[in-house]
């Protein structure tokens, strides 16, 4: 049977059927009574246990092969969000992390040829940039509430010697100053502070060229806050920063430095 033989409206709604059952990457959980459902042949090999809730408005008259991509397309994009990185290194590393029947599924699709057209390539790349805007939003999200928390933090600290006025979040109008704080000490001096946060156990964090800069400025008057996974804030002053930048750096001409604390 011609793999385009699957693309018609009975398997169309086959699988939209399925995809109420659980996520496909937790395929340890699936009950046994669907799996040879979901396996099956006259599914096109949708081998996908796929999200739940998900609706798919079919606009007629059908393409079937699109209405196949964009089925394919939002059970991606609806996966679990840690497996779904690893398609930003490319297909082939999504398909390392998927079942034969699976895999199959995308060959089916025209998803896998070796020489792909530029609407497929498209279609990845499309893929690609959702998953990358999605990881950046997060990141921008988890850096803005670590920034919040030093700016509580800072405001607590000075409040008994009633300078808490002078804490200045700063980093939101400007993403070039090379800190994200601005604060004073208790002698009303003006300290700089650049906020990290690591949302796993591992103490790292990346620390760019532009922002070391500012502390080679700023010497003693800059600091980082490292806010954990359980966030619970180590203060680094500029001495430590130096010595683990020194410790972590191989490259003279490095932009953005992994640090490992």
């Amino acid at each position: 049977m011609n793999n385009r033989d699957y693309l018609n409206q009975t398997n169309i709604d086959t699988v939209i059927n399925i995809l109420s059952k659980p996520n496909f990457i937790e395929k340890n959980s699936l009950e046994p009574k669907y799996q040879n459902y979901l396996f099956s042949s006259t599914n096109f090999n949708l081998a996908f246990e796929t999200i739940k809730n998900f609706k798919l408005e079919i606009k007629k008259p059908i393409n079937y092969e699109q209405t196949f991509l964009s089925i394919i397309k939002e059970i991606i994009l609806n996966s679990n969000q840690y497996f779904l990185k690893s398609i930003l290194k490319g297909p082939h590393h999504l398909m390392q992390q998927l079942t034969e029947n699976e895999v199959q599924c995308f060959h089916n699709a025209g998803l896998l040829v070796e020489n792909p057209s530029m609407e497929i390539i498209q279609w990845w790349d499309s893929i690609k940039e959702k998953v990358r805007d999605r990881e950046n939003i997060k990141k921008i999200e988890i850096g803005r509430e670590a920034e919040k928390l030093s700016f509580q933090y800072e405001k607590g600290k000075l409040s008994k010697y009633n300078l808490e006025h002078l804490v200045k979040w700063v980093s939101p109008y400007d993403d070039l100053l090379g800190y994200d704080i601005e604060s004073v000490d208790k002698n009303a001096e003006k300290i700089f502070i650049e906020v990290k946060k690591s949302s796993i156990k591992e103490m790292r964090f990346f620390f760019s060229r532009n922002e070391w800069r500012k502390a080679q400025g700023k010497k003693n008057r800059y600091f980082i806050h490292f806010w954990d996974q359980k966030n619970e804030l180590k203060i680094l002053d500029y001495k430590e920063i130096s010595k683990l930048v020194l410790k972590n750096n191989n490259n003279t001409e490095w932009v953005s430095l992994e640090i490992k604390i």
